[in-house]
């Protein structure tokens, strides 16, 4: 998907941002890009913290993600990332994306207008 190419290249550009939280570089990837080329661009493979941080950084914009876990009841958790402090103010006013996370897995979501 067009997200997760958007995600790699964020990474790749800024990788003193990401690498302190990605395991394997340097025992199961020699580099980033082959981190990225395998554990983001890849389909199949589970997304993370790390690639929704990469997501809000790249659009600059806020991003919700609804947690759907295995909880009783039917509410969601809602998890909030919010663009760099250089980007915040331009952001304020953006309606986040939200996407439904399911372990492992993002759904983007539309929300219906109040």
């Amino acid at each position: 998907s067009w997200f997760r190419y958007v995600i790699s290249a964020h990474i790749q550009s800024h990788p003193d941002d990401f690498v302190p939280f990605i395991d394997g570089l340097g025992d199961v990837y020699p580099g980033i890009r082959e981190w990225c080329n395998i554990e983001v661009e890849s389909v199949g493979r589970e997304c993370d913290n790390v690639h929704i941080v990469a997501l809000t950084q790249a659009l600059g914009c806020p991003i919700r993600a609804e947690y759907l876990d295995q909880s009783s009841g039917a509410a969601t958790t809602a998890h909030d990332f919010e663009p760099l402090a250089a980007d915040a103010a331009a952001a304020a006013d953006l309606t986040p994306l939200v996407f439904l996370y399911q372990p492992g897995h993002f759904n983007v979501l539309r929300v219906k207008p109040s």
